[in-house]
């Protein structure tokens, strides 16, 4: 079972909403209940939206990727100052 699972699992029986931490990118076990992986989820995150937009841009759809990073809120207030 992949960690970010588990807690919310943990969460849910405790009555409580989860409280992941956006920043941190967990791994995804191999094997379940296991700490090694090869991919976290972030990677998948990223693989996901890329396959994303190249499904668009090959159906000719117009696509703009935006990178926020870790800092989401001060990068959209960026965004938000050169729009308006």
């Amino acid at each position: 079972m992949p960690i970010a699972i588990k807690k919310m699992s943990e969460y849910k029986e405790k009555g409580k909403l989860p409280e992941l931490n956006p920043n941190e990118d967990l791994p995804i076990p191999v094997v379940p209940k296991s700490d090694g992986s090869s991919i976290s989820f972030g990677v998948l995150i990223k693989a996901q939206a890329m396959g994303d937009r190249e499904v668009l841009d090959d159906n000719n759809r117009k696509v703009i990727t935006i990178d926020l990073g870790k800092e989401t809120n001060k990068s959209l207030m960026n965004i938000k100052e050169l729009l308006f």
